[in-house]
């Protein structure tokens, strides 16, 4: 969770793809779209960025010493009853992968809605977040 609200600033740079905030800008993206999530009522999870830095050493060692899970699940799980939303986020520039379309397709096969969000996506998700609950 990031210690400060960003400024109007900060995210208009991260959206023109001008500014990563921490270096990372999937990441800084992120982050705003939970901080909006949470404003706005809803229960965020997500996978913390040191599990997936454990998983790679992991994979680059060679040797399993964990049941790690399938690769490309979508980054969050938003919960406001009576809504569940899961979300991918990708930079400006950022393409899913095989495993992600994979997920993706099989969870909107369960009927869950889930969402591909980009930085210009940024009317779409505050409309999605900030609509009431029903």
């Amino acid at each position: 969770m990031s210690e400060r609200s960003m400024s109007a600033e900060e995210y208009v740079a991260i959206v023109a793809g001008t500014k990563a905030v921490r270096g990372h800008p999937e990441e800084d993206f992120q982050q705003l779209v939970i901080d909006m999530a949470r404003r706005n009522g809803w229960r965020c999870h997500y996978t913390p960025d040191w599990v997936h830095r454990l998983i790679r050493a992991d994979m680059r060692n060679r040797k399993r010493t964990r049941d790690w899970p399938d690769r490309g699940f979508p980054d969050l799980v938003l919960c406001r009853p009576p809504k569940v939303l899961i979300v991918e986020n990708k930079s400006a520039v950022g393409k899913l992968e095989p495993q992600q379309r994979e997920w993706i397709a099989d969870l909107r096969a369960c009927g869950l809605d889930v969402r591909v969000w980009k930085p210009r996506d940024e009317d779409e998700l505050t409309e999605v977040l900030s609509r009431e609950a029903a």
